[in-house]
């Protein structure tokens, strides 16, 4: 198995487990305030890559919406779903009806999303109706 990740906290995370699996870590300019690579090397390298599973966070999920904080962060998400098979974002309950600075992907298009178990009963009704709602 083989993950890719423009995420420096991700790659840290599964280093230790660089013996069992092929690990990864796109390029860029680094963004501190997310620990991510982002910027044209980074969307340079992803334009090549496809994948059979994307993992994306998110800073905010509304109206079917999925939204960050930056564009070029953003880009870089939106890319990473696109050369996906599946695509999951990842949200939780805090992010739920929250809109942030930079809309990139559309609930619709995404396979699952991933939440908390704080999600309520109404919000899983309204996220299911744009996809697949799984908490953690």
């Amino acid at each position: 198995m083989r993950i890719v990740t423009n995420s420096l906290p991700v790659f840290e995370t599964w280093k230790g487990y660089a013996d069992r699996y092929e690990l990864c870590l796109v390029g860029g300019t680094y963004r501190d305030h997310s620990g991510a690579f982002i910027g044209n090397l980074a969307v340079e390298m992803l334009q090549n890559l496809r994948s059979n599973k994307a993992f994306v966070s998110a800073n905010g999920v509304c109206d079917g919406v999925i939204s960050n904080a930056n564009a070029d962060e953003g880009q870089v998400q939106r890319l990473a779903l696109a050369n996906a098979g599946k695509r999951y974002i990842l949200a939780d309950h805090s992010k739920l009806d929250t809109e942030d600075f930079y809309a990139f992907y559309s609930l619709d298009d995404v396979t699952a999303m991933i939440t908390d178990d704080g999600i309520d009963a109404g919000q899983r009704v309204d996220y299911g109706r744009h996809t697949q709602v799984l908490t953690a």
